[in-house]
Protein backbone atom coordinates (compact mmCIF):
# COMPACT_ATOMS: atom_id res chain seq x y z
CA UNK A 1 0.00 0.00 0.00
CA UNK A 2 0.96 3.29 0.15
CA UNK A 3 3.27 4.84 2.90
CA UNK A 4 2.61 8.19 3.50
CA UNK A 5 4.20 10.47 6.11
CA UNK A 6 4.84 13.93 6.65
CA UNK A 7 6.67 15.96 9.03
CA UNK A 8 3.55 17.42 10.26
CA UNK A 9 1.51 13.97 10.94
CA UNK A 10 5.17 12.53 12.05
CA UNK A 11 5.36 15.91 14.61
CA UNK A 12 1.50 15.10 15.56
CA UNK A 13 2.51 11.77 16.74
CA UNK A 14 5.55 12.93 18.99
CA UNK A 15 4.89 16.35 20.00
CA UNK A 16 5.31 19.89 19.09
CA UNK A 17 9.31 20.41 18.06
CA UNK A 18 10.85 22.22 20.92
CA UNK A 19 8.02 21.31 23.37
CA UNK A 20 9.98 19.98 26.18
CA UNK A 21 8.12 17.22 27.81
CA UNK A 22 8.30 14.99 31.01
CA UNK A 23 11.47 13.36 31.67
CA UNK A 24 11.03 10.07 34.05
CA UNK A 25 12.76 7.16 35.67
CA UNK A 26 12.95 3.67 34.78
CA UNK A 27 14.23 0.45 35.89
CA UNK A 28 17.92 0.06 34.08
CA UNK A 29 16.97 -2.97 32.42
CA UNK A 30 14.52 -1.07 29.97
CA UNK A 31 16.10 2.27 29.34
CA UNK A 32 17.17 0.72 25.47
CA UNK A 33 15.57 -2.63 25.52
CA UNK A 34 16.70 2.87 15.63
CA UNK A 35 8.83 12.37 6.93
CA UNK A 36 8.92 13.46 3.08
CA UNK A 37 12.13 10.91 2.46
CA UNK A 38 14.23 13.86 0.81
CA UNK A 39 15.13 15.40 4.00
CA UNK A 40 18.37 13.48 4.62
CA UNK A 41 20.25 16.83 4.34
CA UNK A 42 23.53 17.87 6.40
CA UNK A 43 23.47 19.51 9.83
CA UNK A 44 26.78 21.76 10.22
CA UNK A 45 28.19 20.84 13.54
CA UNK A 46 29.49 23.87 16.34
CA UNK A 47 33.41 24.06 15.85
CA UNK A 48 35.36 23.88 19.26
CA UNK A 49 35.65 27.49 18.90
CA UNK A 50 31.87 28.40 18.71
CA UNK A 51 31.73 26.16 21.20
CA UNK A 52 33.65 28.23 23.18
CA UNK A 53 32.14 31.45 22.16
CA UNK A 54 28.53 30.18 23.01
CA UNK A 55 29.37 29.19 26.86
CA UNK A 56 31.47 32.74 26.68
CA UNK A 57 28.45 34.47 26.17
CA UNK A 58 25.71 32.25 28.01
CA UNK A 59 24.42 33.96 31.28
CA UNK A 60 26.62 31.60 33.00
CA UNK A 61 30.07 32.24 31.76
CA UNK A 62 31.51 32.35 35.11
CA UNK A 63 29.78 29.47 36.48
CA UNK A 64 32.51 26.13 37.08
CA UNK A 65 30.82 23.33 38.28
CA UNK A 66 30.50 19.38 37.26
CA UNK A 67 26.76 20.03 36.36
CA UNK A 68 28.10 22.51 33.57
CA UNK A 69 30.97 20.27 32.43
CA UNK A 70 28.41 17.09 32.16
CA UNK A 71 25.88 19.13 30.51
CA UNK A 72 28.31 20.59 27.63
CA UNK A 73 29.90 16.93 27.12
CA UNK A 74 26.08 15.89 26.30
CA UNK A 75 25.77 18.35 23.93
CA UNK A 76 29.10 18.43 22.17
CA UNK A 77 28.54 14.61 21.78
CA UNK A 78 25.26 15.08 20.13
CA UNK A 79 26.40 17.73 17.80
CA UNK A 80 29.14 15.19 16.73
CA UNK A 81 27.09 12.52 15.97
CA UNK A 82 23.36 12.88 16.15
CA UNK A 83 21.62 12.62 12.68
CA UNK A 84 17.93 13.81 13.08
CA UNK A 85 18.74 17.70 13.64
CA UNK A 86 17.47 19.00 10.51
CA UNK A 87 14.83 16.27 9.97
CA UNK A 88 13.62 17.60 13.50
CA UNK A 89 13.76 20.81 12.60
CA UNK A 90 15.98 22.17 15.63
CA UNK A 91 18.26 24.66 15.90
CA UNK A 92 20.86 23.16 18.29
CA UNK A 93 23.38 25.39 18.95
CA UNK A 94 20.42 27.96 20.48
CA UNK A 95 18.49 25.04 22.41
CA UNK A 96 22.30 24.17 23.64
CA UNK A 97 22.62 28.07 25.49
CA UNK A 98 19.11 28.10 25.99
CA UNK A 99 19.27 24.64 28.62
CA UNK A 100 22.30 25.77 30.09
CA UNK A 101 20.56 27.82 32.69
CA UNK A 102 19.63 24.58 34.26
CA UNK A 103 22.97 23.66 35.32
CA UNK A 104 23.61 27.43 36.03
CA UNK A 105 21.17 28.30 38.89
CA UNK A 106 22.70 28.73 42.51
CA UNK A 107 23.25 25.22 43.95
CA UNK A 108 22.42 23.47 40.53
CA UNK A 109 24.10 19.71 40.97
CA UNK A 110 23.99 16.67 39.45
CA UNK A 111 20.29 16.30 39.78
CA UNK A 112 19.67 19.49 38.43
CA UNK A 113 21.75 18.15 35.14
CA UNK A 114 19.93 14.70 35.03
CA UNK A 115 16.94 16.32 35.59
CA UNK A 116 15.36 19.97 33.99
CA UNK A 117 18.53 20.81 32.25
CA UNK A 118 18.62 17.19 30.03
CA UNK A 119 14.97 17.17 29.87
CA UNK A 120 15.27 21.06 28.47
CA UNK A 121 17.82 19.89 25.86
CA UNK A 122 16.30 16.59 25.39
CA UNK A 123 12.99 16.38 25.05
CA UNK A 124 12.59 18.32 21.91
CA UNK A 125 14.63 15.22 20.28
CA UNK A 126 11.63 13.17 21.22
CA UNK A 127 13.89 10.16 20.70
CA UNK A 128 13.35 6.72 22.01
CA UNK A 129 17.26 5.94 21.41
CA UNK A 130 18.06 8.96 23.41
CA UNK A 131 18.74 8.21 27.03
CA UNK A 132 20.92 9.02 30.28
CA UNK A 133 21.80 6.44 32.58
CA UNK A 134 22.96 8.26 35.90
CA UNK A 135 25.48 7.17 38.20
CA UNK A 136 22.99 5.77 40.63
CA UNK A 137 22.33 3.09 37.89
CA UNK A 138 18.71 4.91 37.12
CA UNK A 139 17.66 5.11 33.25
CA UNK A 140 16.13 8.68 31.93
CA UNK A 141 14.19 9.12 28.63
CA UNK A 142 13.23 12.45 27.73
CA UNK A 143 9.97 13.45 25.78
CA UNK A 144 8.82 9.93 24.79
CA UNK A 145 5.75 9.07 24.35
CA UNK A 146 4.50 6.13 25.28
CA UNK A 147 2.83 3.46 22.68
CA UNK A 148 -1.04 2.54 22.73
CA UNK A 149 -0.91 -0.92 23.24
CA UNK A 150 -3.32 -3.21 20.44
CA UNK A 151 -2.64 -6.51 22.23
CA UNK A 152 -3.81 -8.64 25.11
CA UNK A 153 -1.16 -10.95 25.16
CA UNK A 154 -3.01 -13.32 27.58
CA UNK A 155 -6.49 -13.19 25.34
CA UNK A 156 -4.37 -13.90 22.35
CA UNK A 157 -2.83 -17.43 23.89
CA UNK A 158 -6.00 -18.24 25.12
CA UNK A 159 -6.75 -18.63 21.30
CA UNK A 160 -4.33 -20.55 20.82
CA UNK A 161 -5.45 -24.76 20.11
CA UNK A 162 -5.72 -26.47 23.59
CA UNK A 163 -2.26 -27.99 23.89
CA UNK A 164 -0.58 -26.12 21.45
CA UNK A 165 1.18 -23.62 23.57
CA UNK A 166 4.96 -23.66 23.73
CA UNK A 167 5.77 -20.64 25.97
CA UNK A 168 9.20 -18.99 27.46
CA UNK A 169 9.59 -15.59 28.82
CA UNK A 170 9.40 -13.93 25.71
CA UNK A 171 8.11 -16.44 23.24
CA UNK A 172 5.02 -18.08 22.46
CA UNK A 173 4.22 -20.46 19.14
CA UNK A 174 1.29 -22.76 18.64
CA UNK A 175 -1.41 -23.43 16.36
CA UNK A 176 -4.59 -21.71 15.16
CA UNK A 177 -7.82 -23.15 14.21
CA UNK A 178 -7.52 -26.78 14.75
CA UNK A 179 -3.74 -26.74 13.21
CA UNK A 180 -4.72 -24.90 10.16
CA UNK A 181 -1.60 -22.06 11.03
CA UNK A 182 0.87 -21.35 13.21
CA UNK A 183 1.38 -18.59 15.79
CA UNK A 184 4.64 -16.93 17.02
CA UNK A 185 4.99 -14.03 19.16
CA UNK A 186 8.61 -12.62 20.33
CA UNK A 187 7.97 -9.80 22.73
CA UNK A 188 11.99 -8.61 22.23
CA UNK A 189 15.30 -9.10 20.24
CA UNK A 190 18.26 -8.52 23.25
CA UNK A 191 20.06 -11.00 22.97
CA UNK A 192 20.49 -12.01 26.77
CA UNK A 193 17.48 -12.07 26.95
CA UNK A 194 16.38 -14.95 24.41
CA UNK A 195 20.07 -16.59 25.14
CA UNK A 196 19.35 -20.28 24.32
CA UNK A 197 16.19 -19.69 22.10
CA UNK A 198 16.37 -20.38 18.85
CA UNK A 199 14.20 -18.18 17.38
CA UNK A 200 14.48 -19.23 14.08
CA UNK A 201 13.22 -22.79 15.34
CA UNK A 202 10.48 -21.29 16.47
CA UNK A 203 8.86 -22.08 12.50
CA UNK A 204 9.59 -25.75 13.24
CA UNK A 205 7.74 -25.26 16.69
CA UNK A 206 4.54 -25.11 15.04
CA UNK A 207 4.55 -27.73 12.66
CA UNK A 208 3.14 -28.57 9.31
CA UNK A 209 0.84 -25.70 8.62
CA UNK A 210 -0.64 -23.70 5.50
CA UNK A 211 0.35 -20.21 7.03
CA UNK A 212 1.85 -18.26 10.07
CA UNK A 213 1.08 -15.42 12.33
CA UNK A 214 3.76 -13.47 13.62
CA UNK A 215 2.95 -11.56 16.36
CA UNK A 216 5.53 -8.53 16.74
CA UNK A 217 3.33 -5.91 18.58
CA UNK A 218 5.13 -5.95 22.24
CA UNK A 219 8.47 -6.34 20.52
CA UNK A 220 10.44 -3.20 22.27
CA UNK A 221 13.32 -4.32 19.79
CA UNK A 222 17.14 -5.22 20.68
CA UNK A 223 19.35 -6.90 17.92
CA UNK A 224 18.07 -6.65 14.17
CA UNK A 225 20.52 -9.05 12.76
CA UNK A 226 18.73 -11.60 15.80
CA UNK A 227 15.43 -10.27 14.73
CA UNK A 228 16.90 -11.38 10.70
CA UNK A 229 17.27 -15.21 11.85
CA UNK A 230 13.35 -15.59 12.22
CA UNK A 231 12.67 -13.18 9.37
CA UNK A 232 15.22 -15.07 6.95
CA UNK A 233 12.99 -18.20 7.43
CA UNK A 234 10.59 -16.92 4.91
CA UNK A 235 13.09 -15.74 2.41
CA UNK A 236 15.91 -16.84 0.55
CA UNK A 237 16.80 -13.25 -0.34
CA UNK A 238 20.01 -11.79 1.18
CA UNK A 239 20.31 -9.16 -1.92
CA UNK A 240 17.51 -6.58 -2.03
CA UNK A 241 17.77 -4.09 0.78
CA UNK A 242 15.18 -3.62 3.10
CA UNK A 243 16.18 -0.26 4.61
CA UNK A 244 18.75 2.66 3.66
CA UNK A 245 21.39 4.13 6.38
CA UNK A 246 23.14 7.14 7.01
CA UNK A 247 25.84 8.29 9.76
CA UNK A 248 27.55 11.99 10.00
CA UNK A 249 30.98 11.93 9.57
CA UNK A 250 33.29 14.82 8.73
CA UNK A 251 33.69 13.89 5.01
CA UNK A 252 34.80 17.38 3.62
CA UNK A 253 37.65 19.63 4.02
CA UNK A 254 35.73 21.37 7.06
CA UNK A 255 36.97 19.16 10.33
CA UNK A 256 34.46 21.13 12.48
CA UNK A 257 31.54 20.22 9.87
CA UNK A 258 29.63 16.80 10.27
CA UNK A 259 27.56 15.86 7.21
CA UNK A 260 25.18 12.64 6.30
CA UNK A 261 27.11 9.70 4.58
CA UNK A 262 25.66 8.09 1.39
CA UNK A 263 22.60 6.03 1.84
CA UNK A 264 24.19 2.22 2.10
CA UNK A 265 21.74 -0.82 2.36
CA UNK A 266 20.91 -3.08 4.81
CA UNK A 267 19.87 -6.67 3.85
CA UNK A 268 20.00 -9.87 5.47
CA UNK A 269 22.88 -11.65 5.69
CA UNK A 270 23.19 -14.73 3.73
CA UNK A 271 23.65 -17.12 6.98
CA UNK A 272 19.87 -15.59 8.19
CA UNK A 273 17.88 -16.60 4.85
CA UNK A 274 17.10 -20.05 4.16
CA UNK A 275 17.72 -22.22 1.00
CA UNK A 276 14.28 -23.19 1.11
CA UNK A 277 11.79 -20.94 2.95
CA UNK A 278 8.26 -21.72 4.44
CA UNK A 279 5.87 -21.64 1.40
CA UNK A 280 2.94 -20.28 3.02
CA UNK A 281 1.44 -16.97 3.47
CA UNK A 282 2.55 -15.20 6.67
CA UNK A 283 0.37 -12.68 8.39
CA UNK A 284 2.61 -10.01 10.95
CA UNK A 285 0.79 -7.83 13.51
CA UNK A 286 2.43 -4.64 14.16
CA UNK A 287 1.85 -1.90 16.86
CA UNK A 288 2.86 1.28 18.19
CA UNK A 289 4.73 -0.79 20.84
CA UNK A 290 6.95 -2.35 18.08
CA UNK A 291 10.02 0.17 18.23
CA UNK A 292 13.69 -0.30 17.33
CA UNK A 293 14.85 -3.68 15.91
CA UNK A 294 11.35 -4.73 15.77
CA UNK A 295 11.13 -1.99 13.58
CA UNK A 296 13.68 -3.25 11.28
CA UNK A 297 12.04 -6.84 11.30
CA UNK A 298 8.81 -5.02 9.73
CA UNK A 299 10.79 -3.58 6.82
CA UNK A 300 12.45 -7.09 6.42
CA UNK A 301 8.93 -8.63 5.54
CA UNK A 302 7.63 -5.57 3.63
CA UNK A 303 10.20 -5.91 1.05
CA UNK A 304 12.23 -9.55 1.20
CA UNK A 305 9.03 -11.60 2.03
CA UNK A 306 6.68 -11.40 -0.73
CA UNK A 307 4.19 -13.50 0.95
CA UNK A 308 3.66 -11.53 3.60
CA UNK A 309 0.79 -8.99 4.89
CA UNK A 310 1.01 -6.73 7.89
CA UNK A 311 -2.01 -6.27 10.16
CA UNK A 312 -2.30 -3.62 13.52
CA UNK A 313 -1.28 -0.41 13.68
CA UNK A 314 1.90 1.88 12.74
CA UNK A 315 5.22 0.90 14.56
CA UNK A 316 6.75 2.90 17.26
CA UNK A 317 9.13 5.31 14.87
CA UNK A 318 12.17 4.58 16.90
CA UNK A 319 15.08 4.30 14.15
CA UNK A 320 17.68 2.88 16.55
CA UNK A 321 21.29 1.68 16.51
CA UNK A 322 22.32 3.99 19.56
CA UNK A 323 25.66 4.64 20.66
CA UNK A 324 26.76 4.77 24.62
CA UNK A 325 29.15 7.21 25.80
CA UNK A 326 30.63 7.40 29.11
CA UNK A 327 31.12 10.92 30.40
CA UNK A 328 34.37 12.37 32.17
CA UNK A 329 32.91 11.19 35.63
CA UNK A 330 33.04 8.05 34.59
CA UNK A 331 29.70 6.77 35.57
CA UNK A 332 27.01 8.77 33.64
CA UNK A 333 26.43 6.58 30.66
CA UNK A 334 24.79 9.02 27.15
CA UNK A 335 22.85 6.81 24.85
CA UNK A 336 22.16 8.29 21.44
CA UNK A 337 21.24 7.33 18.39
CA UNK A 338 23.56 7.74 15.17
CA UNK A 339 21.68 6.12 12.53
CA UNK A 340 19.34 7.69 9.97
CA UNK A 341 17.57 4.87 8.85
CA UNK A 342 15.11 4.95 5.26
CA UNK A 343 13.09 2.36 3.75
CA UNK A 344 14.00 0.81 0.81
CA UNK A 345 10.07 0.69 -0.07
CA UNK A 346 9.17 4.31 0.33
CA UNK A 347 11.84 6.37 1.17
CA UNK A 348 10.29 7.66 4.30
CA UNK A 349 12.66 7.39 8.03
CA UNK A 350 11.70 5.01 10.74
CA UNK A 351 11.96 7.99 13.07
CA UNK A 352 8.91 9.22 13.83
CA UNK A 353 7.01 7.81 11.08
CA UNK A 354 8.03 4.35 12.27
CA UNK A 355 6.33 1.58 9.69
CA UNK A 356 2.38 1.22 8.74
CA UNK A 357 0.76 -1.90 8.24
CA UNK A 358 -0.42 -2.74 5.04
CA UNK A 359 -3.81 -2.98 6.81
CA UNK A 360 -4.96 -0.66 9.56
CA UNK A 361 -7.08 -2.72 12.13
CA UNK A 362 -8.34 -1.26 15.27
CA UNK A 363 -7.36 -3.63 18.64
CA UNK A 364 -10.76 -3.11 20.97
CA UNK A 365 -10.04 -6.66 23.19
CA UNK A 366 -13.07 -7.15 25.64
CA UNK A 367 -12.63 -10.60 24.31
CA UNK A 368 -11.80 -10.29 20.61
CA UNK A 369 -7.91 -9.64 19.39
CA UNK A 370 -9.59 -7.87 16.01
CA UNK A 371 -5.92 -7.65 14.73
CA UNK A 372 -5.54 -11.63 14.59
CA UNK A 373 -8.86 -12.07 13.69
CA UNK A 374 -8.09 -9.83 10.04
CA UNK A 375 -4.50 -11.67 9.55
CA UNK A 376 -6.50 -14.99 10.16
CA UNK A 377 -9.16 -14.13 7.84
CA UNK A 378 -6.75 -13.11 4.99
CA UNK A 379 -4.59 -16.45 6.20
CA UNK A 380 -8.09 -18.11 5.18
CA UNK A 381 -8.58 -16.55 1.97
CA UNK A 382 -7.66 -18.12 -1.33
Amino acid sequence: MPRTCTADSATARHGARGAHGIWAALCVGSVLAGCTGDELVEHAAVDDESVADTEAASPCAEASSEARSLYWQVWEQLDASYPYFDYKDIDWAALGAECEAHVCLEGAGYNAFVGDAMECLLSPLADYHVAILDRRGFGYQYGVPRGAPNSDEALTASLLDPGSASETTYTLSGTLMEGRFGYIRVDTWNRSALDGIDVGGLVDEVGNVNGIVVDARSNGGGDPYLAAELAGRFTSDAATAYAYYQTRIARDDDPYTYELTDPAPFTLRESAVSAVPFDGKVAVLLGANCASACENFAAMFDTVVPASRSFGATTRGASGWPDAYTLDDGKTVLYASTVFTTLADSGLPIEWCGVPPDQFTEFIGDGRDEVLEAATAWLMAD
